[in-house]
């Protein structure tokens, strides 16, 4: 025996889950496909600076796990300081020819640093700013965190390059000196918009 009229119109209206693609169906059993509200972090689009710690081995991701570790999530300070030591070991590590051990190498790492870190640390002030926070908070914290990145790459330059936590000590030492990185931020904040993704069919 056939399923009865009532009970096809009710399975009609319950959206179907095929595969990557979420399905709107209508009553009538029409309905069009549309894409995942939250892709896959691998699907996303890498920006250019994603790309760029990707080729250098992910520094940025490695110095935040390391000044956690050890300073637990208030380690802004850590933080800069160790990814600019890991990305000015990186740049010396690509060079060829043993360049990167040389002076003339470790102060081109440095440089190269610093200026990775300036952009990130521009492209962050303009979102900032475009928010709406004050133009005197975001230039004191940007100027503090490009401050902790020049003394990082300093120690990046100084000694072996492993992007390791072989040089933990001289960070600890150089982080009790420098800013740490944290300005209040008083401008208005925007409620957060959440939107509820519907339950699957089980």
């Amino acid at each position: 025996m056939g399923t009865p009229i009532t009970k096809r119109i009710q399975n009609s209206r319950k959206p179907t889950y095929t595969g990557g693609m979420e399905i709107s169906v209508s009553a009538n059993g029409s309905g069009k496909a549309v894409p995942k509200q939250n892709p896959s972090p691998a699907k996303q689009k890498k920006t250019t600076e994603g790309k760029i710690d990707e080729v250098l081995g992910n520094p940025k991701r490695k110095a935040r796990a390391n000044a956690e570790q050890r300073y637990g999530e208030d380690s802004d300070s850590a933080r800069h300081a160790t990814s600019a030591q890991y990305t000015t070991e990186s740049i010396r590590n690509k060079m060829p020819l043993g360049l990167g051990n040389s002076i003339g190498g470790r102060i081109i790492a440095g440089g190269i640093s610093n200026v990775l870190g300036a952009a990130h640390e521009a492209k962050g002030a303009y979102t900032q700013l475009k928010g709406g926070r004050p133009i005197k908070e975001v230039i004191r914290e940007s100027a503090e965190d490009m401050t902790n990145n020049f003394t990082g790459s300093l120690i990046g330059a100084y000694g072996n390059s492993k992007m390791d936590k072989s040089k933990n000590k001289l960070i600890d030492k150089a982080v009790k000196f420098l800013p740490d990185g944290l300005v209040k931020d008083t401008s208005p904040k925007k409620p957060r918009i959440i939107r509820k993704k519907p339950n699957k069919k089980k």
